[in-house]
């Protein structure tokens, strides 16, 4: 109901897109300890949770509010990878955070990965 009565809010105020696309693309109403990672693409989805398993492989500390951030600015972007994102378009507090996903995912190869999962 909170996201219908967004909806309807920005429309009055003059959001002019269409629904489907606003739903796609609009944040999400979040509760605690929750990243939404609707919107973005299966392949985004993968490389941010690869990325979130290595730094905490390292035991680093993951802010939800910055990772929100950035998957925010990935839907609006409707971004096909995490890989080659302008983080100059992030604030600085979250572009270290970014750049590690992204370095994750870029020393990685779809191939590597399923090689370690059936352990040849």
């Amino acid at each position: 109901m909170a996201r219908y009565a967004r909806w309807w809010d920005q429309r009055r105020k003059g959001l002019d897109v269409d629904f489907e696309t606003w739903c796609r693309t609009a944040s999400p109403i979040l509760d605690g300890h929750e990243v939404a990672l609707h919107g973005l693409t299966s392949q985004v989805q993968a490389e941010i949770l690869f990325g979130l398993q290595q730094r905490c492989r390292r035991s680093v500390i993951t802010y939800l509010y910055q990772l929100r951030l950035f998957v925010g600015h990935l839907r609006t972007a409707d971004a096909g990878t995490i890989v080659g994102f302008d983080v100059e378009q992030l604030p600085k507090h979250v572009r270290p955070m970014v750049q590690e996903l992204q370095s994750a995912e870029s020393r990685s190869t779809p191939e590597a990965e399923q090689h370690k999962d059936i352990g040849t």
